[in-house]
């Protein structure tokens, strides 16, 4: 396994989220205490190693599809009566219906104001709050020939970890 750096660096955390989630597309999800959405795309590698051809975005913060109003509005319409969790089954509805939709590839990455964004290429967007009362909001992670991988935030805080001693000069390199 090769050893990993963890930096709290926004600039080298948004680069190695960028590298990790443009252009893969959505495969599938689960749902426990969370959801858990996977991408895949074609391996390719940043400063020598190779990056993920797959990785797993974890959602603990709340996280809507389209205008947060209108999603809102979407939840009350379709949520079954009295459910304790009245999202969960509309996030499920709409992930799934992602998933068979052309177009379910990352177009844009972004993260402004204490939200991740992702901008699909059919022109759905997922937005994920940066921060819960428990402290990380998502994380995106995966590993590939003994390499981990990943992008977490933490009260708007986000770190990049990598087998990379200065993961983001690497990328600026490269980019």
């Amino acid at each position: 396994m090769t050893a990993a750096y963890t930096v709290e660096d926004r600039e080298a955390a948004c680069l190695l989220l960028h590298e990790l989630l443009h252009g893969a597309g959505f495969v599938t999800f689960t749902f426990g205490c969370n959801f858990s959405l996977c991408f895949g795309r074609m391996p390719r590698s940043v400063g020598g190693i190779g990056l993920p051809p797959e990785v797993r975005l974890e959602l603990e913060a709340e996280w809507w599809f389209g205008e947060r109003r209108g999603w809102e509005e979407k939840v009350l319409a379709m949520a079954p009566p009295g459910h304790v969790e009245p999202a969960e089954p509309v996030r499920a509805f709409e992930l799934a219906t992602l998933r068979w939709q052309e177009g379910a590839e990352i177009a844009q990455v972004g993260v402004e104001e204490g939200l991740l964004r992702l901008r699909f290429g059919n022109g759905r967007v997922l937005s994920a709050l940066c921060h819960t009362e428990m402290g990380w909001g998502w994380s995106v992670q995966g590993s590939f020939g003994g390499a981990s991988w990943s992008v977490v935030a933490e009260d708007d805080v986000l770190y990049a970890a990598s087998p990379l001693e200065d993961v983001g000069a690497a990328l600026r390199r490269e980019g």
